[in-house]
């Protein structure tokens, strides 16, 4: 609980999220979008823009299952040497999804 109250002050999470190299921007994106550090390149301003826009998604045991299997397909994505490592990834980690939607 500490450690919220202390994210939940702007200053503590922009602190945070520079010393924290994929911490992401602070909960506070408008004050975010409106910091300067945020905004130095086109990558962090399009990331925040996406920030801004995005949905929570809703929390089920479904979500909760196939989560772990769309992380690792997209950690091995990050590292493939080819379009069609990548589309192998996919299509193993669609399986695994359907399979888990399934049950």
């Amino acid at each position: 609980l500490g450690l919220i109250r202390f994210l939940c002050q702007y200053e503590n999470a922009r602190a945070f999220c520079l010393s924290v190299s994929d911490a992401g921007f602070p909960a506070d994106l408008w004050t975010a979008s409106q910091d300067s550090v945020f905004m130095r390149d086109s990558l962090e301003r399009g990331f925040l823009r996406t920030a801004q826009i995005s949905k929570p998604l809703v929390t089920s045991p479904k979500l909760l299952s196939i989560e772990p299997i769309v992380e690792d397909m997209l950690e091995r994505c990050y590292g493939a040497k080819s379009k069609q490592e990548v589309a192998a990834f996919v299509r193993s980690a669609r399986q695994q999804v359907l399979r888990a939607e399934s049950r």
